[in-house]
């Protein structure tokens, strides 16, 4: 009964995103083109993946948002300009 708050607080901790759920959200460079129809490839943190996305097309060298991840695929967004 002592423990149960201490044991509660340690299950209920937020989440901390590792490995490759930390790449969400971040910048890659197009490698290979992307289209609507056909993956093409990224490049982050020197690693190259696997990219599709939704309603759109990049070229070679475009820079892309991570929006998700799914297996060894990425889906991608365009980068919005700050």
């Amino acid at each position: 009964v002592l423990l149960r708050p201490i044991l509660k607080k340690k299950m209920n901790a937020e989440k901390i995103p590792t490995n490759a759920d930390a790449l969400v959200g971040k910048t890659a460079i197009v490698t290979n083109p992307i289209s609507d129809n056909f993956p093409g490839s990224i490049k982050i943190e020197g690693i190259e993946w696997t990219a599709i996305c939704q309603n759109n097309s990049f070229e070679v060298g475009d820079f892309v948002e991570i929006v998700e991840i799914t297996g060894n695929t990425m889906l991608v967004k365009e980068k919005k300009d700050e």
